[in-house]
């Protein structure tokens, strides 16, 4: 009887250290997003935009990707503080600023997804820009 509650107890422990591994060698990470993204965010329209156009140049695996260009007598540090401001508001971060450029990115979901603002011209008070979507299709497979 004493040698089947030591057995008993040993599977016992066994089992409980199983666990705790498995636990600990779980791929489950907490900063990887559940949601899966259904459908392409949308580029916010700048305020003082003339000779907008938009469209979707290019694909990432045959998804489009949105893009809007425009001209705005605006410079180009009102027009890049306008697109942070709209996007941090909404939960994006930024990856970049160099004055010419912006990037953000949004990891609620997946894709990731990144917007781009670019400073085309900047001449004679004459401001040219190009803002983009773009995805990164395999940002969300595990590591």
């Amino acid at each position: 009887m004493m040698r089947q509650h030591r057995s008993v107890a040993a599977r016992g422990a066994l089992l409980v250290l199983l666990l705790i591994a498995l636990g600990a060698c779980s791929s489950t990470r907490r900063d990887f997003p559940a949601a899966t993204r259904t459908s392409t965010p949308t580029i916010s329209a700048y305020p003082r935009a003339t000779r907008p156009t938009t469209g979707n140049p290019a694909a990432v695996l045959g998804t489009p990707i949105p893009t809007l260009r425009f001209t705005t007598t605006d410079p180009p540090g009102d027009v890049l503080a306008y697109y942070r401001q709209q996007y941090v508001a909404q939960g994006w971060t930024v990856s970049s600023d160099d004055g010419r450029a912006l990037i953000l990115v949004e990891r609620h979901a997946c894709p990731y997804w990144g917007l781009y603002v670019y400073i085309l011209a900047a001449v004679a008070g004459r401001t040219d820009v190009e803002v983009r979507f773009d995805d990164s299709p395999n940002s969300c497979q595990a590591l």
